[in-house]
């Protein structure tokens, strides 16, 4: 009898594992800056939505009264943003960094302020890669003191001996998330901290109509891995950031077509897509369409 109480519980168990239909297997799939495309792809082979005086802007904390931007750089980076230009400027008590644009009248904010809002970025978005572009009127080791009391040491990229850049999944899977290129060359200064320079060329940002646009190289050589393309137009006079001119030239095909003229004119992809209201046309849009080519 105990045989037979075996054989029919091991018999009820094989029909009800044969009856058991087979959960479904759920793909996970990978993403490099919001991006399944972009994880194969090198940091240099790839294009940035980059906010020109990202931190002049006209609500709190920054409260400028000329700005370049119209969101905070929470704001920016929640819509795409990954490349932010910083101005640093040292307080009157020569310890505080502050953010401004040639003169703090105009209005100021501390660097630390917006140090946490990306640190903690970082944190709470562990396949995003963002750069930091410094005009810098501070010392490195200033500099440096604020990156590390605010947590970013542990996300600052180090560039690879043999001068290649990585893949972003690479970047991602070492936790090197946070590029820092500055305006200026200090021999003393951590491998981190890299002169723009030495890896990128620009275009010319002193524009003051759609006329004065052109693909012509203005710092850096342009055999450099790294392309800035600067595409905002500044007022002549207060030198600030024009709403009107960025609704026009943020366009999707006046911007797609002018990238496409300085591709073809430099046989590069322009990488840093550098803006003024960059949430006024269709910056976004333009940056990810050229990302998934």
């Amino acid at each position: 009898m105990k045989i037979f109480v075996n054989l029919f519980v091991i018999i009820s168990l094989q029909l009800l594992a044969a009856c058991k239909t087979d959960e479904p297997t759920i793909e996970v799939i990978k993403l490099c800056n919001s991006s399944e495309t972009l994880c194969s792809k090198k940091y240099n082979e790839t294009v940035f939505a980059c906010t020109h005086n990202a931190y002049n802007y006209p609500t709190e904390p920054s409260n400028f009264l000329l700005p370049n931007q119209s969101q905070s750089i929470q704001q920016q980076l929640n819509s795409g943003v990954r490349a932010l230009m910083l101005d640093l400027y040292y307080a009157n008590d020569n310890e505080n960094i502050l953010l401004y644009h040639g003169t703090s009248l105009a209005g100021a904010n501390n660097l630390k302020n917006e140090l946490e809002v990306i640190a903690n970025f970082l944190k709470d978005n562990p396949t995003e890669i963002l750069t930091i572009i410094l005009e810098s009127y501070i010392e490195f080791a200033n500099f440096e003191k604020a990156i590390e009391q605010n947590g970013l040491l542990p996300f600052l990229y180090y560039p690879q001996a043999n001068g290649e850049w990585p893949i972003l999944q690479n970047m991602i899977d070492s936790n090197q998330r946070l590029v820092i290129l500055t305006d200026v060359k200090d021999e003393n200064a951590a491998p981190w901290y890299i002169y723009v320079w030495d890896v990128a060329f620009e275009t010319h940002y002193s524009n003051t109509s759609q006329a004065d646009f052109s693909c012509n190289t203005n710092r850096g050589d342009s055999n450099n891995d790294l392309f800035i393309f600067n595409h905002f137009i500044t007022h002549s006079v207060l030198g600030t950031g024009v709403v009107d001119s960025s609704a026009v030239i943020n366009q999707y095909n006046y911007l797609l077509n002018r990238l496409q003229e300085c591709q073809a004119y430099h046989y590069k992809l322009p990488n840093f897509i550098t803006v003024d209201f960059h949430d006024i046309g269709n910056v976004i849009e333009v940056v990810n369409y050229l990302n998934d080519l």
